[in-house]
């Protein structure tokens, strides 16, 4: 029988990762920012994105009978980390939960504007993601704050994906990476825009965006791989099962 891998955490750790990172928004809105935005920081710089293994997103993408495959903000150690599973046509968890990859170097911002070059079957238009993925790199810790991540539903809890979004950037890769190393990113970006309840002030909320690593597979560089965006945030759909 196969051991249980180190990047899934059981029921009661995620709950605990969860109530976490919605105790940190709660504790910002009430004026004390200072646990949710160092938890955004690693190796003395801003997270950039989550990474999941090759393993991990081949579990995930083989599990029977899934449709969607759920993001939800976790806080471990300390830190932002996102925690994947999937879900049926009915929302019920089948998966188990899959947590992103410990934190490395590359995962910060590098203190240079990234810039994106336009693609063949990109999801999302290189350079709508590109404006979003910077307008995140630019933040100072100091402006992170729970309007960030905060909807009219209340505060986001993650984001739902359609399983297309993990599964069409397979395609640009010819040799399957080996088990630990790095394969899909899951990327942070701010959109920004005028809410139905301000017109004066652009609001501000927190992203994802999935993306392969640049050096999974052959003939995929980083500026090719396509942008998958297609989201539906945590409220108001968090699905219908108690495992959700």
């Amino acid at each position: 029988m196969a051991t249980p891998m180190p990047s899934i955490i059981s029921q009661q750790q995620f709950d605990a990762g969860t109530a976490l990172w919605l105790q940190n928004i709660n504790d910002a809105a009430s004026g004390d920012p200072d646990a949710l935005q160092k938890s955004f920081q690693s190796h003395g710089s801003i997270l950039q994105y989550a990474g999941f293994s090759s393993d991990q997103i081949a579990q995930l993408l083989s599990t029977v009978g899934g449709c969607r495959i759920n993001a939800r903000f976790l806080v471990i150690d300390a830190t932002v980390r996102i925690a994947l599973y999937v879900s049926d046509a009915l929302n019920t968890r089948l998966s188990a939960y899959y947590v992103s990859l410990k934190p490395a170097p590359e995962a910060v911002a590098s203190g240079t504007t990234r810039s994106y070059d336009d693609g063949p079957g990109t999801q999302v238009d290189h350079a709508l993601v590109a404006r979003w993925l910077q307008k995140w790199a630019a933040v100072e810790e100091s402006a992170i704050d729970a309007p960030m991540f905060t909807t009219s539903y209340g505060p986001l809890k993650g984001y739902t994906f359609g399983l297309k979004d993990f599964l069409e950037p397979m395609f640009g890769v010819s040799v399957f990476p080996p088990p630990n190393d790095l394969l899909m990113r899951v990327e942070f970006g701010l959109h920004e825009y005028y809410s139905q309840n301000d017109t004066k002030e652009l609001t501000q909320t927190f992203g994802l965006v999935v993306r392969l690593n640049e050096k999974a597979g052959s003939g995929t560089t980083g500026s090719a791989a396509p942008f998958f965006d297609m989201t539906t945030p945590c409220p108001p759909i968090c699905g219908y099962s108690a495992l959700n």
